[in-house]
């Protein structure tokens, strides 16, 4: 590894460790929440997600998250438990210019407490990240259909049909 990758890694490793931080601190304690990196328990947890009956989307975390560790230093890695219960995971990463922040794939526990609502949680933590990279807004990328993209304009969203994206704009 060259230095300046060691050095870009270290920086983008040290904005994750502060945005769970930052995240973990704003969250309401009742809930028993806790956002960690994507490790090893979270995708043993996630293993038992892959053959349930609930499950919308047929996402491979495993092969994700390798990729995303293997190709992109500046990610966002999120995994959200509530005590010992993967409740969501999610990558994203900035653009090449960090000004734009990308949530690329986000999927909740399909078994999950369904009172609690992931995604705007897991939102608030990239808004975290996001302001860290003085990115200006969170484009969730690639609905992966049109109730999802509905549900994200109904969260505030503006959907990007050109660039199948939904917009959040973030206060910097």
């Amino acid at each position: 590894m060259r230095f300046h990758d060691a050095v870009v890694d270290n920086k983008f490793a040290q904005l994750r460790q502060i945005t769970l931080y930052t995240f973990n601190a704003s969250i309401e304690k009742e809930l028993n929440l806790t956002a960690k990196l994507i490790d090893d328990s979270a995708l043993a947890e996630y293993d038992k997600w892959v053959k349930n009956p609930e499950r919308k989307e047929d996402f491979d975390w495993r092969s994700i998250v390798n990729n995303y560790k293997a190709i992109y230093p500046k990610r966002f890695e999120i995994a959200l438990w509530q005590m010992n219960e993967l409740m969501s995971l999610s990558v994203g990463r900035p653009s090449f210019s960090a000004a734009k922040m990308r949530l690329d794939i986000i999927e909740g526990a399909p078994s999950r407490n369904k009172t609690i609502k992931v995604f705007p949680l897991m939102l608030g933590a990239y808004y975290i990240y996001a302001k860290l990279l003085n990115a200006d807004e969170v484009r969730v990328m690639n609905p992966v259909n049109e109730d999802v993209r509905n549900y994200y304009v109904r969260q505030g969203s503006v959907y990007v049909k050109n660039g199948d994206y939904c917009v959040f704009k973030v206060d910097l």
